[in-house]
């Protein structure tokens, strides 16, 4: 999956759960050139503690990415 699809499927499917969506920042690829917008997401806004997770800060590491978009996917069980 590329940045930019994943990018695309966990904004809409944060859009569907109702979440907000924040941009913060930009980042551009040194390499390509292209600029992607870093983005806030809120799942539980009422939550008395916090965990803040920073994804995709490796190309190779698939993890943190994926667990961002599980968590949007379940936030309705939330």
């Amino acid at each position: 999956i590329s940045y930019e699809k994943f990018l695309w499927t966990l904004v809409n499917e944060a859009h569907q759960h109702h979440l907000p969506v924040e941009v913060i920042g930009y980042e551009t690829c040194k390499r390509t050139g292209i600029g992607y917008p870093l983005y806030r997401l809120v799942i539980h806004p009422d939550a008395p503690l916090s965990v803040c997770i920073v994804a995709g800060i490796h190309g190779n590491e698939i993890a943190g990415p994926l667990s961002v978009f599980q968590m949007v996917s379940n936030s309705s069980a939330l």
